[in-house]
């Protein structure tokens, strides 16, 4: 039994890989990263422009190069363990979960005070992070970060970073 989930983990650490791959050369082709093909936010007012890549809504991408994190952003909604992905925010905040094994995301807790993260959305609006603090919890999140990215751990521990927006 632990080998058979252990194989399908494996399956989906793979395709969400390809996925993730995919959509960021997309999103790196000529027109990949302007308002062409935007939808706006479906349901909530709080969700960012979204373009349809290879079958997701994308908001964007999200890059420390301090830990060499390089992920597309989901739209709110979006499955989590194929990409990284916005789950909600409050007042402009971008919170974004996603699981260890996608494009760096289970290296955050390797970035340090004042290392830089940069969302960029399929809009072409950039915005730039500084970490502020991070942790491990399994409460829910109270906090005042602009910017928080986290993924579940096996014992269901979230592992987190929160940044504040420098512009």
């Amino acid at each position: 039994m632990l080998a058979a989930s252990f194989m399908a983990r494996q399956a989906g650490a793979r395709k969400s890989a390809e996925l993730c791959s995919g959509i960021l050369s997309e999103l790196e082709k000529p027109g990949g990263g302007d308002a062409s093909g935007i939808v706006t936010g479906k349901d909530q007012d709080h969700e960012l422009p979204a373009r349809e890549l290879l079958g997701m809504d994308v908001i964007g991408r999200l890059s420390a190069r301090a830990v060499g994190l390089d992920v597309p952003v989901g739209a709110v909604g979006s499955d989590a363990s194929l990409v990284p992905c916005q789950v909600g925010s409050r007042d402009g905040e971008l919170v974004v979960c996603g699981s260890s094994y996608q494009g760096g995301i289970g290296r955050i807790g390797g970035l340090g005070d004042g290392d830089a993260v940069t969302f960029t959305g399929v809009d072409g609006l950039v915005r730039t992070y500084e970490v502020a603090s991070s942790g491990t919890t399994k409460s829910d999140f109270d906090d005042d970060f602009d910017l928080l990215m986290y993924y579940e751990g096996a014992f269901g521990e979230r592992h987190w970073v929160g940044c504040s927006e420098t512009s």
